[in-house]
């Protein structure tokens, strides 16, 4: 039986329509059928279910240590003053410990009161780093044997590393591209565009626990991993803002964490035998301005090494960039077309596909749009340094 993952309907619908099982079966069907719902749902059958229910464990020592803790230094501060002054400067582990040791002795006065809380709260906190510390360890072995490629990249944890792999499911390979895994984990660009005005903003949907995890990875990675360093340096001098080079960085990093969750996508070096190559060249018969572009976008990754290890090592890494540049991003450039698209001859069954679309909302909202819309033209000549007009074009 085949498996469709439905999301709940848009608040519009809900607030129409109404909330009921038959209302929710008749929504979930009218999605798979209209082609809006093709998602495969995420599998919990083998080590990352285990890794999860471990670290849902964990979390919730954690914070629960956290609470019983910050109660411990509540306490302190209304405490007799001689109590206070004998555990005041103490580190926080030795503070556990002094007033897990208190003896209170018969509750007969608020000394006596405040020495049996606190040590109750400190045992309590201590009990609970012990048992954080025990599943810490039982996970990074878990995360180890799961992908042991993600937990070598810099800045990755054990804690992040399970984050990642509980976002991606025992099925990664329902992720259609390392796009659609930017996109689950809220690291891709959304257009924020308006006018004359083209720019882009964070997602603030995703997976927010796994988009954290790529925010701890990256910090650490902008204070201690030299490449990094080296990128955010060069964006800065370029006038973008911290937050936008974190964006990029985030992004690039989903695209690495996506290589090891699926290594088998680095290894798609085939491409399909290209059909009327030659009236292609013809059409663009400069091909040097698109490899320069491309190969200025790979020097530019955060992720790029001064030196390969191997020649193998090296096809590994370009393997996978090449597929998605030429495969899944669309470039503005190329009319928001891919490569791909372009250089088989589709893009002009694309184009008829976005103008049938612009024309029927043109038709149904004609009041939404200043004239009749057109998808983006296709330039018709590629430059790496575009020359000066003549006198004669100029005139």
């Amino acid at each position: 039986m085949n498996v469709i993952e439905v999301n709940r309907p848009d608040r519009a619908t809900r607030h129409r329509l109404g909330k009921s099982d038959p209302i929710d079966a008749e929504s979930a069907a009218r999605a798979v059928l209209a082609g809006t719902a093709t998602g495969t749902p995420k599998h919990g059958e083998d080590r990352v279910e285990m890794i999860r229910v471990l670290k849902l464990v964990r979390d919730s020592a954690v914070k629960s240590q956290t609470q019983a803790t910050n109660q411990v230094k509540a306490v302190l501060v209304t405490a007799p003053s001689e109590l206070r002054e004998a555990l005041a400067d103490l580190p926080r582990i030795a503070l556990l410990e002094r007033c897990a040791e208190l003896r209170p002795g018969a509750l007969a006065t608020p000394l006596a009161t405040a020495k049996h809380a606190l040590r109750l709260l400190a045992r309590r906190a201590l009990t609970l780093r012990a048992e954080a510390k025990a599943l810490r360890t039982e996970l990074t072995a878990l995360t180890a044997a799961t992908s042991p490629a993600l937990v070598e990249l810099a800045g990755i944890g054990a804690d992040s590393a399970a984050a990642l792999l509980i976002s991606a499911g025992d099925n990664p390979q329902r992720l259609r591209s390392e796009a659609a895994f930017a996109a689950l984990c809220g690291t891709n660009p959304i257009p924020a565009s308006s006018g004359k005005t083209n720019r882009y903003r964070l997602n603030r949907g995703g997976d927010r626990q796994a988009n954290a995890a790529l925010h701890r990875a990256i910090v650490t990675r902008m204070r201690w991993h030299e490449p990094t360093k080296a990128y955010v340096e060069r964006r800065t001098a370029e006038g973008k803002t911290k937050p936008e080079i974190m964006r990029c960085l985030k992004r690039y990093l989903a695209r690495q964490v996506y290589r090891c969750l699926l290594p088998a996508v680095a290894d798609q070096t085939t491409t399909p035998e290209p059909k009327n190559l030659g009236k292609q060249l013809d059409k663009h018969r400069s091909i040097n301005p698109l490899s320069e572009a491309q190969f200025k976008t790979l020097k530019y990754l955060p992720d790029f090494p001064a030196a390969f290890a191997s020649l193998a090592a090296a096809r590994q890494f370009c393997a996978g960039f090449f597929y998605e540049y030429n495969y899944v991003h669309h470039h503005s450039g190329i009319a928001w077309h891919t490569p791909a698209s372009v250089h088989f001859g589709t893009a002009d069954a694309i184009d008829e596909a976005r103008q049938t679309t612009l024309t029927a909302a043109y038709h149904d909202h004609p009041k939404r749009f200043g004239h009749r819309p057109l998808p983006p033209q296709m330039p018709t000549q590629f430059w790496i340094n575009q020359p000066a007009p003549t006198e004669t074009q100029i005139n």
